[in-house]
């Protein structure tokens, strides 16, 4: 098959994740697999590193240079022009802008190639006349049982989303990190992470409150925040922990390329999402084995129920996370492996195997 994953950029975030994911496994499984980019690149290492990657594994790169704010009418006919040259089979498009480029391809030129969307989260973003009309011979993902149909035209489908499992396993391999001699900390601190973009939707100003919560209400000041990721809120939040007065147990981690080893040594995962479409973060998390804190939307409580050591906090406020962290501070402690042993059964659902069989099928629908 020739295959084209159509986004907007590398960088931090599960759409991303999913569609390198996709052209890596299937690349090497010996299909013709092209990276279409729809914005400016970004100026960040991750980009750097999967442009690196990819260049490794021969995969076409083709960027379409829209800057980011704009509809993109010059991306938009750079994209007319690669489709009616390069004649795919399948066209999988992740977000909004990628997914309307595409489906408006398709229908302005008639182009035969089958056109693939994974909708992403659980806040719709595809308006149902465009649906009706625009995405009619379309073929919609959820990445989660809990993103509400679409009513499509076509049949839709249900794929979680996956991770490299062996990437993230409790094992002797990761590094060991002095994470609290790098932060000025002393050994008995304790380390609470989340993983994500700094925007409103997920939230990071209730890990903030969480923290204010457990130095004035708890009399506990030796638990520190570590908030990795980068985006629009960064200074806001900056502003928001220097307000409280808890800016020393707040630290902002950036953009890292070592998730893996962070977790392992981390000893909570919190996720304070007000929405979500399945949070790969959450998945990375789980396989890790640190105990984990999710907020208590719909899209966490479906991937959670038979988690062992994770807790739904009650509500979306600082307070409730406060509260779920000095339960679960009461509990036996346990290792990352011993708590991994205890969740493996109920994680092959999001395995790599199953996630690629999936997709192949769906690729291959007649």
């Amino acid at each position: 098959m020739k295959i084209a994953q159509v986004f907007y950029g590398y960088g931090g975030g599960g759409a991303p994740n999913v569609a390198l994911t996709l052209t890596k496994e299937f690349k090497k499984q010996g299909h013709d697999v092209d990276v279409i980019l729809i914005n400016e690149p970004y100026d960040n290492f991750i980009h750097e590193k999967c442009d690196f990657k990819l260049k490794q594994l021969r995969v076409n790169q083709i960027f379409l240079n829209r800057k980011q704010g704009a509809f993109g009418f010059k991306a938009f006919f750079r994209l007319l022009k690669i489709l009616k040259n390069n004649q795919y089979d399948v066209v999988h498009s992740h977000l909004f802008i990628p997914d309307l480029f595409v489906a408006l391809s398709q229908k302005l030129f008639q182009y035969k190639f089958k056109h693939v969307v994974t909708v992403h989260n659980s806040v719709r973003y595809h308006p149902k006349v465009l649906v009706n009309f625009l995405f009619n011979k379309t073929i919609f993902v959820r990445c989660s049982a809990a993103i509400k149909e679409l009513a499509a035209k076509q049949k839709e489908f249900v794929v979680p989303n996956a991770i490299n499992f062996n990437l993230y396993k409790p094992t002797n391999s990761f590094k060991k990190l002095n994470l609290r001699q790098e932060l000025g900390l002393n050994d008995n601190a304790t380390l609470i992470i989340s993983v994500g973009n700094l925007r409103p939707q997920k939230n990071q100003k209730a890990g903030i409150d969480m923290i204010y919560e457990l130095k004035n209400n708890y009399k506990q000041s030796n638990f520190h925040y570590l908030i990795c990721g980068l985006g629009q809120e960064e200074a806001n939040l900056k502003h928001y922990a220097h307000k409280l007065g808890v800016y020393k147990n707040i630290h902002f981690m950036g953009l890292r390329d070592d998730i893996p080893d962070l977790l392992n040594n981390s000893d909570i995962f919190i996720n304070c999402s007000m929405w979500e479409g399945l949070p790969l973060a959450v998945i990375e998390a789980f396989v890790s084995g640190i105990p984990t804190i999710l907020s208590p939307i719909n899209e966490h409580k479906i991937i959670s129920k038979q988690i062992f050591k994770n807790f739904i906090s009650k509500d979306l406020n600082g307070n409730s996370f406060a509260l779920s962290v000095m339960e679960l501070n009461k509990q036996e402690r346990l290792s990352h492996q011993e708590i991994f042993d205890k969740r493996s059964m109920f994680l092959n659902f999001y395995s790599l195997d199953s996630f690629i069989t999936s997709y192949q099928r769906i690729y291959e629908i007649k």
